[in-house]
């Protein structure tokens, strides 16, 4: 019997931080489906079905960890991502702002802010979207100045044309005075 309410005490809490708080209200809610199924046994039912019983009175397990999570904060894994997507957000601010630095030399500017564009996306998930934000402005804003800088220098090497300073066929003549 307490296997089995063990077993569904700790799928509805399974995910939430251990607070002390969590805990006793884990604990509480164990005690309670057991008294449930010992009450439900005196009446009759056999163990299995006073287990099954106990649980279906005390809700869905799906709902009831939904709630708790609502309630009691995040699970493990949505502080980890939480983490893992500040810290993505983070590089691709940096990477951005290398992007944006080196813009001058497009062969590192272009895919650094490609890099940084793509890890600002992804990190938005994150808990602190608004450095993930500024990470793609700022890398988008290195690609786009770098490509401006590539057009810009490709326009002006076309439009400058040597200056031929003999343009007659006669040789420059000096003046021995």
């Amino acid at each position: 019997m307490e296997k089995q309410i063990d077993q569904y005490v700790n799928e509805v809490y399974s995910g939430l931080v251990e607070t002390k708080e969590v805990h006793d209200l884990k604990e509480e809610m164990r005690n309670h489906l057991l008294q449930t199924a010992r009450d439900l046994k005196q009446q009759g039912h056999n163990e299995e079905e006073s287990v099954r019983l106990a649980i279906e009175r005390f809700g869905d397990g799906e709902n009831l960890r939904h709630d708790l999570e609502t309630l009691y904060g995040p699970t493990v894994n949505q502080v980890d991502s939480s983490r893992a997507g500040n810290v993505l957000g983070w590089v691709s601010l940096i990477v951005g702002l290398l992007s944006f630095l080196s813009s001058v030399y497009a062969i590192l500017s272009i895919p650094l802010g490609i890099v940084g564009f793509i890890l600002g996306v992804i990190a938005r998930k994150g808990s602190n979207r608004r450095i993930a934000i500024w990470g793609i402005a700022v890398s988008a804003v290195a690609i786009l100045l770098t490509i401006f800088l590539l057009l810009l220098l490709t326009v002006h090497s076309y439009s400058v044309t040597p200056v031929n300073v003999h343009s007659s066929s006669q040789p420059m003549q000096t003046n021995h005075s």
